[in-house]
């Protein structure tokens, strides 16, 4: 992994008392870029935290799956075929590679899980109160002072209603989220004809970008005359009481989930 690394991890406050233009470290020597309106304090201790490119993660799965003999396909998974008491899986259909067979499926498709296999499942008396927390984030590049003296960085909520999380990754480039304002997305609005059916939907807040941009502005020179390079949105999945879905799905001999 060519992304992998130690890291400091940090906490950051920033409350009325601190005048603005200083900052108070906590005994944290390194991460002068956060020169605003901030407090900071070690959240770690040893090495750091560690740290992996989500992007290059999920590549280098794949590869090492189909390396040992598995296929690895990327479609959009529209249904379900049952045997003929529709007490066994048989496969699923999917957009592109129409029935795909299987004896065994494990479904785990994030937000959408809950509301899909509901729906699939229907005769199971299946329930799955799974939501998706939609979520922007913002990606900025080519910002040198981080890429030497980083570190992550958990804030508290400000007064913008953002509670930011910054993660440098490798190269300059830096991740964040924590903008505030998530969007609870559950039932019919995760189904075909809903606002948020597919991934391709989930669109960034353009008046989140504004505030985290402001936060961001408050608490480091880094965020002040600089754009983001990308703003996105993503959706996480959720349980009513925050613990993950696994279980066999019951009735249906072969059909599992593991969401959440």
């Amino acid at each position: 992994m060519t992304s992998f690394r130690y890291l400091p991890t940090v906490s950051a406050s920033s409350s009325s008392h601190i005048r603005s233009g200083t900052q108070q470290h906590g005994g944290v020597a390194d991460a002068l870029w956060l020169d605003g309106h901030v407090k900071i304090s070690p959240m770690d201790a040893g090495p750091g935290t560690a740290q992996v490119t989500p992007e290059e993660l999920v590549v280098k799965m794949v590869a090492a799956l189909e390396a040992g003999g598995s296929e690895v396909l990327i479609d959009a998974v529209v249904g379900v075929e049952l045997g003929a008491d529709s007490s066994s899986i048989c496969g699923v259909r999917t957009a592109a590679y129409g029935v795909v067979a299987a004896d065994r499926v494990v479904f785990c498709m994030g937000p959408w899980t809950g509301a899909l296999l509901e729906t699939w499942f229907a005769g199971s008396g299946l329930s799955l109160p799974l939501e998706g927390i939609k979520s922007t984030s913002m990606v900025y590049r080519d910002v040198e002072q981080i890429a030497s003296d980083f570190c992550a960085v958990f804030s508290d909520e400000d007064t913008n209603g953002c509670h930011l999380e910054i993660y440098p990754r490798m190269g300059g480039e830096v991740y964040i989220c924590g903008c505030g304002g998530s969007d609870h997305v559950r039932g019919a609005r995760l189904l075909e004809g809903g606002d948020c059916c597919s991934a391709d939907l989930i669109h960034a807040d353009s008046g989140r970008v504004e505030a985290a941009q402001r936060s961001l502005a408050a608490m480091s020179s880094l965020g002040q005359g600089r754009e983001p390079a990308v703003v996105q949105a993503c959706m996480r999945p959720c349980a009513s009481d925050g613990l993950p879905v696994m279980s066999a799905i019951p009735g249906v001999e072969g059909a599992f989930v593991s969401a959440g």
